[in-house]
Formats: C-alpha cells, sequence, structure tokens
C-alpha cells in the first residue's frame, strides 16, 4: 500500500469500511470473524488497526488461521505460514500494547484476548479441546 503523511498505510484491496461491516455483522449469532488473510495481505500497522477494532467490539468471534499457501514454486506453504503467523503475533503485539497503555484493559485482560483470538475462538466454535 502507499504511506500517507500520518505514517500509516492504505491497501487499495481492502477499505477500511469493509473491516468495519465485519465488526457489525459479528454481532451475528452465527457469525464469526476469520483474521487469517489479514497477514497476507496488509502490513503489520494495518493488521494491528483492524485487530484493535475487532477485539474491542467483537473478542469472542475473531478467529485466526494461518492460511498457508502455495502461491508459486519458490513460495510454499511453508513461507506463507511464516509470514502470516509471524504478522499476525506482531500485530497482536501492538494491539494489545496499545489497548494496555490506553487503560483498555490490563495485561491479564490481554492474555485472555490473544488466547481467544489464537486459540479458545476456533476451540468453542469446532468443539475442539
Amino acid at each position: 500500500g502507499d504511506v500517507r503523511g500520518d505514517g500509516s498505510t492504505a491497501n487499495p484491496y481492502v477499505p477500511n469500511a469493509r473491516y468495519q461491516e465485519t465488526v457489525l455483522l459479528a454481532a451475528k449469532p452465527n457469525v464469526y470473524v476469520d483474521a487469517s488473510a489479514l497477514p497476507l495481505v496488509l502490513y503489520p500497522q494495518d493488521v494491528a488497526k483492524i485487530l484493535k477494532e475487532w477485539l474491542t467490539f467483537a473478542p469472542e468471534k475473531i478467529l485466526f488461521g494461518s492460511d498457508a499457501v502455495v502461491i508459486d514454486e519458490v513460495i510454499g506453504a511453508e513461507e506463507t505460514y511464516w509470514l502470516t503467523t509471524e504478522t499476525i503475533r506482531y500485530a497482536l503485539a501492538l494491539t494489545l500494547s496499545e489497548m494496555v497503555q490506553e487503560e483498555r484493559c490490563d495485561e491479564t485482560e490481554a492474555i485472555r484476548l490473544a488466547r481467544l483470538l489464537l486459540h479458545d475462538n476456533a476451540a468453542k466454535l469446532y468443539g475442539l479441546p
């Protein structure tokens, strides 16, 4: 994406309004939000902004998987797995540290939110341990 004057990036493929609509849909009982593709198409700082909004309004409805895919003979599933997991971890750290600094939550709640996104929500939805 291109860089704006404030240092943030813009991604022409995924408008911010789409992410706001997603949060509204997550309020429905049978709708979950999948964050898996975000790290493949956005910078970590942009993923962090989206996660912050989603974790604020629908923390029990967000899922993450690696979305590891083969892009071509050079970029295989291993590379996309690494990219998505590293990006989501970094973005989640940015999000949660900012939320703690802004006193939206304490460290214990931040850890709970991370567990929800990275494991607990999917485990509950799919009936896994």
